[in-house]
């Protein structure tokens, strides 16, 4: 990933979107569509600049924020929060012209801030840019509230969708399906002895969805998803997908064969619970397996 900081000056990009990017959701989009017209209206070179914050918990990874935004705009650098929290307004306006100083157009958020205690919003790149040439003031363009039913769009209310199991709602607000990164693992070896087949996944970093079962897709495949304490046999946190396709088949998959599979959740099923045996877990896992179909097969 190509650290902002350490350009050298850069005369070809003119345009730039700036943000964290965290989920690339509907408002993020809107962002980068905006710069992406602007930009090829006007045939100038546009790039993103991700805010990097460090957070431990995420919706997207820094990695996968960058692949993606290079894949949608092409130029992508990583700007680390702690390197510039620090600075003024004008400090951080004097560094943005150093190091793109034929920058002409600059595209954020309604909420964007910036300096030192986030003491300067939006409205005051416009000033902070003036200075004493007239030509060096780039255009800004406020990118403002983007909502869906009335709920403003932030990663934050996003974040606290997932962690209720709103999973529905949260989908429809990143404009594409949740998902977890995972590695496999092993598991206790109950499920394809007794109940029903699963892969075992650790993942690390992501916000978590509440505890409960999900209609997901496992590496494309269509999957009921657990997630939470196994209450009904040792009690440990887990995260297991049961393959509603060929097992068999899924099991060749080359990312599952290396160690690596991606769980997207499309909807909640149910909560989790307790059942006193394990006829009574597998009974419950069919009606699971019947609901999950039917939402899957409308293509959701």
């Amino acid at each position: 990933m190509q650290n902002f900081l350490s350009i050298s000056k850069d005369n070809s990009i003119s345009s730039i979107a700036i943000g964290k990017f965290d989920g690339l959701h509907l408002g993020h989009q809107k962002l980068l569509s905006t710069l992406i017209d602007f930009a090829s209206s006007a045939k100038e070179e546009c790039a993103t600049i991700i805010i990097d914050t460090h957070s431990s918990e995420y919706l997207t990874s820094l990695y996968d924020r960058y692949e993606r935004l290079s894949r949608m705009v092409g130029n992508v650098f990583v700007l680390d929060l702690d390197s510039v929290r620090e600075l003024s307004g004008g400090e951080f306006v004097a560094l943005m012209q150093n190091l793109l100083p034929n920058l002409r157009h600059i595209v954020v958020g309604y909420d964007f801030a910036f300096g030192k205690n986030r003491a300067f919003g939006a409205e005051d790149l416009q000033k902070l840019f003036g200075g004493k040439s007239l030509a060096r003031v780039p255009k800004i363009t406020i990118v403002p509230k983007v909502s869906h039913n009335e709920i403003p769009l932030h990663s934050s209310v996003i974040k606290d969708l997932i962690m209720h199991g709103d999973i529905a709602i949260a989908n429809a607000m990143l404009g594409w399906c949740y998902k977890l990164k995972c590695k496999t693992t092993k598991g206790q070896g109950i499920g394809s002895k007794e109940l029903f087949p699963t892969i075992n996944a650790l993942t690390n970093g992501y916000v978590l969805p509440s505890n409960g079962v999900y209609a997901t897709r496992t590496n494309g495949a269509n999957s009921v998803s657990f997630i939470g304490q196994r209450l009904s046999t040792d009690g440990c946190f887990a995260i297991e997908s049961h393959i509603l396709g060929d097992f068999a088949e899924f099991l060749q998959d080359k990312d599952y064969k290396e160690g690596a599979i991606e769980i997207e959740f499309v909807q909640k099923l149910r909560e989790n619970r307790h059942f006193d045996t394990l006829d009574l877990l597998k009974s419950q896992i069919k009606k699971d397996i019947s609901n999950a179909k039917k939402i899957l097969d409308k293509g959701f």
